[in-house]
């Protein structure tokens, strides 16, 4: 776990933290040089209620170089 995953089970209930997990779940990272993709959650994201596409910069946990990501909703 991430420290705002961490963060987040301290704060929340058990309920409300496995509702977080589910809808963070939804949400894919992928690099936009090579294509991996990863699960937001395993990777130590936290997103819930949000909606649309972003873009950031981060190591690629596949090129294992700063990259391009592109988050994005995958369960919808």
């Amino acid at each position: 776990m991430s420290w705002a995953q961490r963060l987040a089970k301290t704060l929340v209930s058990d309920a409300w933290l496995a509702k977080l997990e589910a809808e963070t779940r939804l949400w894919s990272v992928e690099c936009t040089t090579c294509g991996n993709q990863r699960n937001l959650w395993d990777l130590g994201g936290i997103k819930y209620k949000a909606y649309g596409t972003s873009y950031t910069v981060g190591k690629c946990p596949d090129c294992q170089v700063r990259r391009g990501l592109r988050i994005w909703k995958s369960g919808s």
